[in-house]
């Protein structure tokens, strides 16, 4: 509800607003009728009162901290943080120190400080705990304080803080305690003990231990010199057992206990003189312990000598009757050294010979005895390989098998155990098993034991059927497989070359790297889709020649596998035929009209350098034109064969005679 104050006398509508926002006549403020505005009536009109709703509110006004009200209308005057430290007091724990806010540093000053609600707390010294009450603090039990607690000290250095004679002042005693807690107990306080092992009280020098008081095993005096056995130490007494019994030094010294009385033996029978004596524990040299000696000058007199009965009179005597005298008996000798006392063949000078017999009685029989006259021995041969056959040319006489020898002779290399007649036959190209014969039963198994030809195979008996063997015909030292036909007539083929047209698809290429074209004359050589085929296309009477080395060892004998048909072959002719180490050329298989030429064309025949392929033996002529050979055909010559032939010779215009070649196998026995 608006008031209004009206001006009901003259002072109080003069007035002016003094300093403090009282209503005056000069600051009044007053609608048009000249009233003045105050509307929670505290006297400042409203141009001077912050908030003329709150009569509480104005310049007059004391200002009330942290109420969040500009009570004295002062922006200046302080609501909050009055301490001015940079906390408000919701934060700050006494707004009226500036040196107590959370930003504070905790001091020993009996006042929260930081304000974390602890008073003192984190601050001030570390006192440690000394509850055997002897100053020294337990290191392990610091704590942070402003004052010292009861039962606490600010020294740490204490060791064991539940015995107050233990601290670093104090006194070292022996007591296995560290007393001034130094790092090590009863430092410089020890006494020295002797291990005692044999428990006699007496200890060794070299093994000692620090204690207080001996410990078990140990004695408190030194000096035992063998402490694994209590009878020997520095107070027990001295006998003959050359041992050191009382540790002086000095073994078996004369004055031992137990030391004996020895007699003087000069003649060194064993019989001592009674009347030279001395006392020692050991023997001394020429001395015995008897005393009984009737003539200590000769050594074969005295009081025990023994004869013995020499029953075949070789001057060798034998145990089995003895007689004990100073004088020798008759039938007696001094030695016993007959080991056969029936036989005079038989003594110590006897000959050892090989029958079984110790003849000079050293105790060795026949071999065993080095002096034997082995000439009625056997002959023994040297097994240097030990495979248990020995070498026919090292031989020596023996009476029994000496060592390294054997009384077989047939081993055949003495150096190697693996070669001997018992010997499995292996293929390497040495005779393993003495038969006279390298690899046999294994020729052409491998490259190591290649043979020459397939018939070499055969007949060693090592051929496992026809199939591919290594051979090393020339001995060249280098192995090829090659094919072997095993049972055709017999086996033992060996095939030099091969090609095949119609069924495996060969080519001239492949034909002229199975055989040597030496000569190719004919207008045409080509292939068809099954065979090989040449002509002459010009009425120039060509010649084809070509050949195969038959450089494979064998007895003359060829197959030839062969399909071949030649086509209206008047005035031509194919022949195929082999040459043997003699220059003897023998026919496999041949047709050949190639002289009606000369008789039907004049001038036009095959000169003499074509001629000169014609083979060196006459086939029969034949006119009928067209030939086919389709077989296998085996032939013998009359030598070694070295060389495999085809000669073709082809004349006509216009490819009418021609020639067709389906395959062509090549073997040799």
């Amino acid at each position: 509800m608006r008031r209004f104050i009206f001006l009901i006398s003259l002072p109080l509508a003069l007035a002016a607003c003094k300093d403090d926002g009282t209503v005056t006549d000069d600051s009044a403020i007053g609608d048009d009728s000249g009233v003045v505005i105050d509307e929670d009536g505290d006297g400042y009109a409203a141009d001077g009162d912050c908030d003329d709703n709150d009569a509480s509110v104005n310049p007059g006004a004391t200002e009330v901290p942290y109420d969040g009200v500009d009570n004295d209308c002062d922006e200046s005057t302080v609501d909050d943080d009055l301490d001015g430290d940079g906390y408000a007091q919701a934060d700050d724990c006494d707004d009226e120190d500036p040196a107590v806010n959370p930003g504070a540093t905790e001091a020993c000053n009996e006042i929260d400080d930081d304000c974390d609600g602890e008073v003192d707390n984190a601050v001030g010294d570390t006192w440690y705990a000394d509850v055997d009450g002897d100053g020294y603090g337990d290191p392990t039990t610091g704590q942070v304080s402003c004052e010292n607690a009861q039962g606490y000290v600010a020294d740490n250095t204490d060791c064991d803080d539940t015995r107050d004679d233990v601290y670093p002042e104090a006194e070292e005693v022996c007591d296995e305690v560290d007393n001034d807690c130094d790092g090590t107990a009863d430092e410089d306080v020890t006494l020295t003990f002797y291990q005692d092992v044999d428990g006699d009280s007496f200890g060794v020098d070299d093994a000692t231990t620090q204690a207080c008081a001996a410990p078990t095993g140990y004695a408190e005096v030194s000096g035992d010199c063998d402490d694994a056995e209590p009878a020997v130490n520095p107070a027990a007494t001295e006998v003959c057992n050359e041992i050191d019994d009382d540790c002086d030094g000095v073994t078996d010294e004369d004055d031992a206990a137990d030391a004996g009385t020895w007699y003087a033996d000069s003649d060194g029978d064993t019989y001592g003189d009674a009347a030279t004596s001395t006392v020692s524990c050991d023997q001394p040299t020429g001395y015995v312990a008897d005393d009984d000696d009737c003539d200590d000058t000769d050594a074969s007199l005295n009081p025990d000598t023994v004869w013995y009965v020499d029953y075949d009179a070789d001057g060798y005597g034998a145990t089995r009757i003895t007689a004990q005298s100073c004088t020798q008996p008759s039938g007696f000798v001094a030695n016993s050294d007959d080991c056969e006392d029936t036989d005079a063949a038989i003594s110590p000078s006897a000959q050892e010979i090989c029958d079984d017999i110790d003849n000079d009685c050293d105790g060795l029989t026949d071999d065993d005895d080095s002096s034997v006259d082995p000439s009625n021995g056997d002959t023994f041969y040297a097994d240097a390989d030990a495979d248990g056959y020995g070498d026919a040319s090292s031989t020596t006489l023996s009476c029994d098998t000496p060592s390294g020898y054997v009384s077989d002779d047939t081993d055949c290399d003495d150096t190697d155990s693996a070669t001997n007649p018992g010997a499995a036959e292996a293929c390497d190209g040495v005779d393993n098993d003495c038969d006279g014969v390298a690899d046999s039963g294994l020729l052409g198994s491998d490259t190591l034991c290649a043979a020459e030809s397939c018939l070499e195979i055969l007949n060693d008996g090592s051929s496992t059927g026809d199939g591919d063997y290594y051979l090393d015909p020339l001995n060249t030292g280098t192995a090829t497989l090659y094919t072997c036909d095993m049972t055709t007539d017999g086996g033992g083929w060996t095939l030099m070359a091969d090609w095949d047209r119609q069924n495996d698809g060969e080519d001239e290429t492949d034909f002229a790297a199975a055989y040597d074209v030496t000569f190719q004359g004919m207008g045409v050589w080509t292939t068809s889709s099954s065979a090989l085929r040449w002509y002459d296309d010009d009425l120039s009477s060509d010649v084809l020649a070509v050949e195969k080395t038959l450089d494979v060892p064998n007895n003359g004998e060829v197959l030839v596998d062969l399909k071949y048909t030649g086509n209206s072959m008047e005035c031509s002719g194919t022949f195929f035929y082999i040459e043997d180490a003699a220059g003897v050329d023998t026919n496999v298989i041949c047709d050949e009209d190639t002289a009606c030429h000369a008789s039907s064309h004049g001038s036009d025949d095959y000169t003499a350098a074509e001629l000169a392929y014609l083979p060196n033996y006459t086939c029969p002529l034949n006119t009928a034109g067209t030939w086919t050979w389709n077989s296998v055909y085996q032939v013998a010559g009359t030598d070694e064969l070295t060389t495999f032939h085809l000669r073709s010779f082809h004349w006509d215009s216009n490819g009418g005679d021609n020639s067709n070649l389906y395959w062509l196998d090549v073997w040799v026995r």
